[in-house]
């Protein structure tokens, strides 16, 4: 088994035991306590880094030297109207889905 394989079972272990609503900062200390190649330092860790970061990117992680958002997608983002938007096209998409099946 490889690093990059011996660290995505850990991590899909992990995954397994944490409460689906478990924050961020979270994930963060149940990745760092479940480090399973003894020294941080060498190919390696930068395997388990660079898995950790793919795992963490899908709840919300922003890596550092990630290009900055531009000032039209914080506005769009962080907007009640945005909230609005994705919830009609929710409900949109959830209508058409039923209204297609007979």
């Amino acid at each position: 088994m490889s690093w990059r394989e011996e660290a995505r079972r850990v991590i899909a272990e992990l995954h397994r035991d944490l409460p689906s609503d478990a924050s961020l900062g979270e994930r963060r200390r149940a990745l760092d306590d479940a480090y399973p190649f003894g020294l941080r330092q060498f190919y390696p860790y930068k395997v388990w880094l660079s898995e950790r970061r793919a795992y963490l990117c899908k709840f919300g992680y922003i890596p550092k030297g990630a290009p900055p958002m531009s000032p039209m997608e914080r506005m769009m983002t962080n907007t009640p109207a945005h909230d609005d938007l994705a919830r009609a096209g929710d409900a949109m998409a959830m209508e058409k889905a039923s209204a297609d099946r007979p």
